[in-house]
């Protein structure tokens, strides 16, 4: 894939986790557990491979982009966050992966689109900073 369409690819899986986040009701799991000393190495690692995961998914099937971020946040779960996370980021990643895992699996493209539309503004805040620690910490690789 080239770089560009890596980067788009990013950018949009980056909004998928912007309108996870925001999503503001009691979700499912308990991602306040999720372990706080993975090495960034390993989180990046993780996190970009949801761009191609995702992408491979939904380009067959739209509705196994769902599927692909369930699975993603419950492995991004288990490996948790980086200790130099700053606890808004925290704040994001754990709303992402609860929403996550309230995903229908039925869900589709136009379904996650409509995802955040009514947002609290401390939720916006925290994808907001989940979104721009991901995109200043785990650069895609060109």
């Amino acid at each position: 894939m080239t770089a560009m369409l890596r980067r788009l690819a990013a950018g949009g899986v980056l909004v998928l986790v912007s309108g996870l986040t925001a999503c503001s009701d009691d979700g499912g799991g308990n991602a306040a557990d999720a372990p706080s000393d993975a090495s960034l190495d390993e989180f990046c690692e993780a996190f970009n491979g949801l761009v191609a995961d995702v992408l491979a998914k939904a380009s067959a099937d739209p509705s196994a982009m769902v599927r692909a971020v369930k699975e993603w946040a419950a492995d991004i779960g288990e490996l948790g966050t980086p200790a130099e996370m700053p606890d808004e980021a925290r704040s994001g990643f754990e709303l992402f992966i609860e929403q996550a895992a309230d995903l229908d699996e039925d869900a589709g493209l136009e379904d996650l689109q409509k995802l955040g539309s009514e947002l609290s503004e401390d939720d916006q805040a925290a994808g907001q900073a989940f979104t721009e620690w991901t995109q200043e910490n785990c650069p895609l690789d060109e």
